[in-house]
């Protein structure tokens, strides 16, 4: 059954967040999505997630905060 996990990268230097989440996206199994939170909307991601195979939606909730559902397919 997939499963939805949750990250929240706000608290992270920026130069640590590509790594924890790519090494969170890679514990996923094949249909599970993750809820990326971050403060501003994270535009070099989607490319390099989109390469890797991922599909994601993406809502800005306020001024500084983006959810990103990302889907593992």
């Amino acid at each position: 059954m997939p499963q939805q996990h949750q990250l929240d990268v706000r608290p992270l230097d920026i130069p640590d967040r590509f790594n924890a989440i790519f090494g969170k996206l890679d514990e996923l199994a094949r249909g599970d999505t993750l809820l990326l939170i971050n403060d501003f909307e994270p535009v070099p991601l989607f490319g390099e997630m989109q390469n890797r195979g991922y599909t994601y939606e993406k809502q800005q909730k306020g001024p500084s905060e983006w959810h990103i559902k990302i889907s593992k397919p």
